[in-house]
């Protein structure tokens, strides 16, 4: 009877599973707080584009536009509040 091995990527797929939803418990506890100093430009910079506004003309940020499209999708998904936008890039 030959030696049939089992899928690798099944196994690789649980133990993402598994680490990112520890991930998801260590933050249920701080998920609430108040937006960081980083993190409050990024939502700041999404906010006003939201509103139409344009980034880097309207509200002037150093970071590259990747982080403001994240913020602005988050915000655009899961809300603007603070817990909303940690849970938000905890899924990202």
């Amino acid at each position: 009877m030959p030696f049939r091995a089992r899928p690798r990527w099944r196994s690789d797929w649980i133990c993402f599973a598994g680490i990112w939803l520890f991930a998801l418990c260590l933050r249920f506890p701080i998920a609430a707080l108040p937006l960081e100093r980083d993190e409050g430009e990024y939502a700041y910079v999404a906010r006003r584009w939201l509103q139409g506004n344009l980034p880097y003309r309207d509200s002037f940020d150093q970071k590259p536009p990747a982080v403001h499209v994240m913020y602005v999708l988050i915000e655009s998904l899961c809300g603007t509040t603070p817990a909303a936008i940690h849970w938000g890039a905890q899924i990202y």
